[in-house]
């Protein structure tokens, strides 16, 4: 079960990293006021880190390490949530 958690929180981290990848190369292409452009994207990208969605909301900056170590923490918290319930049936 650790194992498998730990795959959790790992892909968690690397959803984020992903997504900072992503932005890092596509942020001369998307300039501040053409966000609209691309919703699915941002859609995306705050649907699978939950802490962009929670910057946005309240309006606070988050630096890249803190969100690759908030993402792969909450990642690793539904998956403990996830393989507990499974391990009930």
């Amino acid at each position: 079960m650790k194992n498998r958690i730990a795959i959790w929180t790992l892909s968690g981290v690397l959803v984020a990293g992903l997504w900072t990848v992503y932005f890092f190369l596509t942020a001369h292409f998307f300039p501040a006021e053409t966000v609209p452009l691309q919703p699915i994207v941002f859609i995306l990208s705050r649907l699978s880190c939950p802490i962009v969605l929670v910057s946005f909301y309240f309006h606070f900056p988050i630096g890249i390490y803190w969100a690759l170590l908030a993402n792969g923490i909450t990642y690793g918290l539904v998956g403990l949530f996830a393989e507990r319930l499974w391990s009930f049936k």
